[in-house]
Order: structure tokens, then sequence, then C-alpha cells
């Protein structure tokens, strides 16, 4: 059978197929891209693998969002079906660009970079649960969030990949007795088999998180860093009260707030992944310029929680059990998480408008100052001083002279 792709070597596995590395050749372009193509395990139902490959293809294909792995196309060869997406090299050297690979490198993420991952990863879940405008894309849920699903690019990008067993549902999915995925991601409601929606997502992706900040798994492991089993990981996520990272030294008291907000065992405790990101960004932690440092940090050798190893549950003081997870009191209660913080941004603007008004003040007195300086600088004009007369009309009449008044003799006679 010919086809334009060409398969080189396998790259990664998984439980719903094997990805391989291989090369797309037309008469126009030539591009490396990532061939998955579907692999049924022993003992699997084949049926049901090549269901849940349909509904992959079907899902990437509508699904249209810059934090999720777009679909390039399908194929099918002498092997069989597969599917076509983008090859996305990865930042670390001689590593895969997952989360797993990531933290078995790296250890402990910084808490911003962590709040940074997961708010991404947050926006693409967010756009997966609500309806699209064109009625073939209703709300899709992932149902396998975990950190070898979370991709970090060479730019820097955060993309969720596989939704090798997804499903588009409208209010609820209805679970079968067959339990498909990891069991460590999986949220108390998903372990009881009763329907579930897109909470269960923001379970697992808090699982994750929680993981990046400690350097090692929530649930499945023991203290001493060994493997449970299933049957133990499903009791320890069921039963088993969940230790506030602030309490272990792993993040801030704003991050941990949220982390037990989204890793509530009760459903209804729960938040929307459009919530539980609008709880991420009201923490101040996610910086803005994330990208580049989260791309800057995995090229930096000599970072600083390389190789960390997070301390142990029993080595923390204040160990306090917990109840399994905060009410609803409290999830508002985060809601005023900035408002504890200290409001530098008003500072700012009101130093801004004060050093403005003191530089308009001062303008204007030395503007006040200038044109008292040139009045005093110009000479005095002094009018000249007239003699004040009495003003007489003109008179057409011609003068008169008057006769001279007699005179009186002085000290004679009169005469006669």
């Amino acid at each position: 059978m010919t086809t334009r792709y060409e398969k080189l070597e396998r790259i990664g596995k998984g439980g719903q197929g094997a990805v391989y590395r291989g090369r797309e050749v037309t008469r126009l372009y030539e591009r490396e891209v990532a061939l998955k193509y579907m692999s049924v395990p022993e003992g699997g139902a084949a049926e049901v693998f090549q269901q849940n490959f349909k509904i992959e293809a079907q899902v990437c294909a509508l699904l249209k969002h810059t934090n999720i792995v777009q679909l390039y196309g399908f194929d099918e060869d002498d092997e069989g079906p597969f599917l076509v997406f983008p090859l996305i090299e990865s930042a670390l050297p001689n590593n895969g660009p997952d989360l797993k690979k990531i933290i078995a490198v790296c250890g402990r993420l910084p808490e911003a970079l962590a709040a940074f991952i997961t708010h991404q990863v947050l926006l693409a879940l967010d756009y997966a649960h609500v309806p699209g405008p064109s009625e073939r894309r209703v709300s899709t849920l992932h149902r396998d969030i975990s950190p070898d699903n979370i991709l970090v690019d060479a730019q820097g990008e955060v993309k969720l990949a596989d939704f090798g067993i997804a499903r588009m549902y409208e209010e609820g999915v209805s679970q079968t007795q067959v339990l498909v995925g990891k069991i460590g991601y999986f949220s108390p409601e998903r372990l009881a088999l009763e329907d579930i929606d897109g909470r269960a997502d923001v379970f697992a992706l808090c699982a994750v998180l929680y993981e990046m900040l400690a350097g090692t798994r929530l649930f499945g492991t023991r203290e001493d860093g060994s493997r449970l089993s299933e049957e133990a990981t499903a009791r320890q996520i069921l039963r088993t009260p969940i230790v506030p990272p602030v309490e272990r030294g792993l993040c801030s008291q704003a991050i941990s707030d949220v982390c037990m907000a989204m890793l509530s065992k009760r459903v209804a405790d729960r938040p929307t992944a459009a919530r539980a990101l609008a709880l991420v960004r009201s923490t101040g932690v996610v910086p803005h310029n994330g990208q580049g440092r989260l791309l800057a940090w995995l090229q930096d050798g000599s970072k600083e929680t390389r190789f960390i190893t997070p301390p142990r549950v029993s080595e923390t003081a204040s160990m306090r059990p917990r109840s399994h997870g905060i009410g609803t009191a409290q999830i508002e209660g985060i809601r005023s998480v900035e408002d504890r913080r200290f409001p530098w941004g008003v500072m700012l603007v009101a130093m801004g408008v004060s050093m403005a008004l003191a530089l308009a003040f001062a303008s204007t007195r030395l503007r006040s100052a200038d044109s008292k300086t040139e009045a005093l600088a110009e000479p005095v004009f002094v009018a000249p001083k007239f003699e004040a007369k009495k003003y007489e009309a003109p008179s057409d009449e011609p003068a008169v002279e008057s006769e001279p008044r007699p005179q009186k003799p002085s000290g004679g006679r009169k005469t006669r």
C-alpha cells in the first residue's frame, strides 16, 4: 500500500498505541511528523481499541487550540491505520518533550513554572470542556491527564496530547466496569464508577501540579519512593487525607489553597476548569513571560532545583491530617487571596499621580516667579505732570470791554 508517509524509528509507546518519527514527502514539500499506530495489548479487545482510535481522530480533528496538539491527518499502510501529528521537539537535549521526562531529569519545578504549566493546560481543558460554535464539537473529556501527555516543545509552549480515551459528552460520561488510563491520576468518582464530567480532568491535572512541586507522584508511591499496587493506589486516593503542599514547604499558601480545592474528593466542592483557571490567575504566581522563563529554565544546566529531593512527609513538621478537601466556603475564600496581597499596583499608581501633581505645581510656581522677575526688570514709566487749568468754553459773541470803575479819592474832601 503506497503512502506519502515514511515511518522511521519509534519514539514512544503507550497503552493505546506506539508513536514513530516519520517523514511526509510530497511534490511541494517535505517535513518531519509523528505517526501514531494503534496497538492492541495481549488479552485486549481489538474492537475497543479500534473504537478509541477512531474517537481520537474525530476529537483531534475538531479541537483547534494553541495548547492542544493538532491533527495533520489520517492514513493507512500495510501495518494498519495511523494518525499524523506534528513532531514535537524537546527543549531538553537527548530527551523527550513530555513532562514525565522533564521531572525525571530536572527534579522539582519552581512554583511559578509549575503554575504556568498548570495554567496552560487549564486553558486547553476549558476549551475542550465547553461546546464550540459548531454543532459537531460538543464537550470533550480527556480522561488521561498525566505527565506523559503534557508536552513542552523547543519554544517553551505547553501542549496537551493523546486524546486516545477521550469522550465527547453533553451532561456526563457513564463508565463501564473497565477502567482505562493511569490509575494514579484517577478522581475518586471515577474509581467509584460514577458518572464523571470535566472536574475529573481537573483532579488529575492537580495531581500533576503536586507532582511538579514535589518531584514525586502524589498517589501510588510510598515514602521511600517505591510504587504501590493499583489496589493500594485506589485506596490511597479514596481514603488517605492529602497533606497541603505548603506544609511540606513546596509552594506558597495561595497555590496550596488552589491545589487543595482542585484535589477535593467531593465533586461538588471541586472547581470546573474555568473556575480553576480563575483561581490560579488570582494567586498572582503565574508569570507573564512564562513561556520564555520555562524555556530558559530547561536550557539552564545550573538551575538550583535540578535533582532536588523533596522532604519526606515523616521529616516535615506539623504533618497533621486534613480533611479530604476544602468546602465551598473555603473555595470562595480563595477569591480574597489577591486582596490579602499588598496592593503594589494601587500604590504605584498613587505615587505616579502624586509626582505628576507635584511637577505641575512646581512648573506653575516657576512660571509665576519668571513673570515677576521680568516685571521687575522692565523700566518704570513716569507720566509727566501737567498744571490743572480751568476750562473755558468758547463764545461766538464778541468780548465786551468793561469800563474802569471809579476810584475813591484818598484822604481829601468830596468834590461837589
